[in-house]
């Protein structure tokens, strides 16, 4: 036999044995990361079932909404209710193929990893909508590392077939986070758009499609000219995929969205009791039960009884404020920079309070533009009781800059902001000078002085508000009303002003007895055989002290002794 054959035989041998023992180091290494992976997996089934956190909502007794709890808000949004149109912005965005792929589409990854290699960091990450569900709903760590990715890929090749496409979706369109403090689609349409799901437009679709990946970075109130790319990138892609023609994604792209900002409804609606409501619920059920089960709370309040409390109790506070008399003028400025930089403050804080709708325009990415553009047209609407580029109305109170007084014709001209207005002299004539009413506004006021005042009309032709003289009140107060038939709440109010207090004075504060003691005494008295024709001698009473008394009276042994007569009752 030639030598060099059983030495070449023997190198073979030995070297399969190599590459042998190689594959089954491998193979048992690669079971031993595929057990670790997927030791410890949530079940998947578990998702046939998932209940979704959702909003605790507080009604009237019309059925209007005027509280809320949660954690996350959240409304559920039945899947058949959902526009086609919705559901393709959505899927081109995130994951064109979501109905070929078993869960994984390595495409994606693919291109994910080149992208991440060229960029020189971790920038995309190639998830399938099913992945993104599987991370969101079943894995606690969010972090960007390959075993989290590797047991998200497996989580999501069993949810394809433990569920059905439209269940996948429906669970990813409920669950995502969208900013604006909306998490799924349900809670994006009203908090963006103060609209259902199914009233949503291709363009207010597609800007919401946009959103998933970086909800905070593109979020159209803080970033518009980011927001609007984006939306550029989703309305491109629904092209691609034959959702969109050509010329009618440019004409959705250039079409202008409104945007409202969000309204906290615990503080505007009947926030005293809301509150009450809200403790009485945490007390019953528990915090998680409350911000997580999505209870409707319907409740005896009345919102026009409401609403009517809330005025009644400002305007007698007012009313009851003013007797204490004239405090004179809240600040005095000089120069015209203060008094420019006051009335753009006074502007601002009007705007603030009215929060009202924005626009993010076709053109924002390319004028780059970084504050949305606030829609004031319902304030300047004919049926409005607006009036002004700084937004007032009729029985709105207001910090009023004077800017000159005449007077011979006995009037005031002063600007809320950036509105002008006029001050007359007889509804300020509550302000007493020397016990008699005003008889000229220059007593008071004079040009630089900032004052309050309350719009009484408005004059739409010359935008100018009609104003008088008022003044902060330095005293509070509460109203209760309630049906005597059956006890239901009808007006809860307690306090002027529940984001600057939130004491109840209605329920908290203690008062004193006053006539509270009645029922008691006069329980006391049918005890001893009064009736309510009883008569009773009002004259003053002695009683004759002879040494013998045993109970203190605090009279001096000796002497009669007589009660002090505080007031009648």
């Amino acid at each position: 036999m030639n030598p060099n054959k059983g030495q070449i035989r023997k190198f073979f041998q030995t070297f399969s044995l190599l590459v042998l023992s190689l594959f089954v180091v491998v193979a048992l290494g690669g079971l031993g990361v595929l057990y670790y992976i997927t030791s410890g997996l949530p079940p998947v089934s578990q998702l046939k079932d998932f209940q979704h956190a959702h909003a605790t909502e507080v009604f009237s007794d019309e059925g209007k909404k005027i509280g809320e709890f949660t954690t996350e808000r959240r409304y559920p949004v039945e899947f058949k209710k959902i526009p086609q149109h919705v559901i393709h912005a959505f899927l081109s965005a995130e994951d064109a193929h979501f109905f070929d792929h078993k869960g994984i589409d390595l495409n994606s990854i693919a291109r994910a990893v080149w992208s991440n290699v060229v960029r020189g960091r971790y920038a995309q990450g190639g998830s399938t909508i099913t992945q993104q569900v599987a991370r969101a709903l079943l894995l606690e760590s969010k972090k960007k590392v390959i075993t989290r990715k590797l047991r998200e890929m497996v989580l999501a090749y069993r949810m394809e077939r433990e569920l059905s496409k439209q269940e996948i979706l429906s669970l990813y369109l409920a669950e995502i986070y969208l900013g604006h403090g909306a998490y799924g689609i349900g809670a994006a349409a009203r908090n963006y758009f103060h609209k259902s799901v199914s009233d949503l437009t291709v363009a207010e679709a597609s800007l919401l499609a946009g959103l998933p990946q970086r909800p905070n970075d593109w979020n159209p109130f803080h970033h518009p000219d980011l927001a609007k790319k984006r939306q550029s990138y989703v309305l491109r892609r629904m092209v691609d995929d034959k959702h969109l023609e050509e010329e009618e994604a440019k004409t959705v792209f250039a079409e202008p969205i409104r945007l409202f900002p969000l309204v906290d409804v615990n503080n505007t609606e009947a926030p005293y009791f809301v509150e009450y409501v809200r403790q009485h619920l945490m007390t019953k059920y528990g915090s998680e039960e409350v911000l997580k089960q999505g209870f409707k709370v319907y409740t005896t309040v009345n919102y026009e009884f409401q609403k009517a409390a809330e005025r009644s109790l400002h305007r007698g506070v007012r009313e009851v404020d003013k007797r204490a008399g004239w405090r004179g003028v809240a600040q005095h400025l000089n120069s015209q920079s203060e008094k420019d930089e006051w009335r753009a403050q006074v502007h601002r804080k009007v705007l603030d309070e009215l929060n009202p709708p924005r626009v993010l325009p076709g053109d924002a990415a390319e004028r780059a533009l970084k504050v949305l553009d606030i829609d004031l047209s319902p304030y300047g609407a004919k049926a409005s009781n607006f009036v002004g580029d700084t937004p007032v109305k009729v029985g709105g109170y207001y910090p009023a800059l004077v800017i000159g007084v005449d007077s011979q014709k006995n009037e005031a001209e002063i600007r809320i902001g950036l509105t002008s207005g006029r001050i007359t002299l007889e509804p300020s004539q509550w302000i007493l000078i020397q016990g008699r009413p005003l008889e000229r506004l220059n007593d008071v006021i004079s040009e630089g002085d900032v004052i309050s005042v309350k719009v009484e009309q408005v004059d739409k032709q010359r935008g100018v508000a009609l104003c008088a003289i008022d003044q902060e009140p330095e005293v509070s107060g509460a109203l209760l009303s309630y049906d005597v038939k059956n006890g239901f709440v009808r007006a809860m109010v307690g306090g002027l002003d529940f984001l600057k207090s939130k004491f109840n004075s209605a329920l908290q504060a203690k008062r004193q007895v006053g006539s509270t003691f009645k029922p008691l005494l006069y329980a006391a008295a049918f005890d001893k055989g009064f009736s309510p024709s009883s008569l009773v001698t009002d004259s003053p009473v002695v009683f004759k002290n002879d040494d013998k008394v045993e109970v203190d009276t605090s009279a001096v042994p000796g002497e009669d002794w007589k009660p002090i007569i505080l007031g009648a009752f």
